[in-house]
């Protein structure tokens, strides 16, 4: 379904979609050579994930490791210190 709206562009370019029930998050703008505007849901990862999700053998091995039970937290806590009066 396509609606159509005015929508006020102020002078530095911005524009309230709030009304026009679109919903809060990362869109990735695109304008055509007639100067159409789309905005389309994006998803941003991190370069470093991107690295990560480039080698999917040490995906595997990260996601195994982390499934064994030899993982388990330090027990240190905190240094029990002798009460002063």
């Amino acid at each position: 379904m396509t609606t159509s709206q005015i929508v006020e562009v102020d002078d530095r370019g911005r524009a309230t979609l709030g009304k026009n029930n679109v919903a809060p998050g990362i869109y990735l703008l695109e304008i055509d050579a007639n100067g159409v505007i789309s905005l389309h849901p994006a998803k941003v990862v991190k370069s470093t994930q991107a690295k990560l999700d480039r080698r999917p053998k040490l995906m595997q091995s990260i996601d195994t490791l982390s499934a064994t039970n030899n993982l388990t937290p330090s027990k240190r806590g905190r240094i029990k210190r002798s009460p002063t009066s």
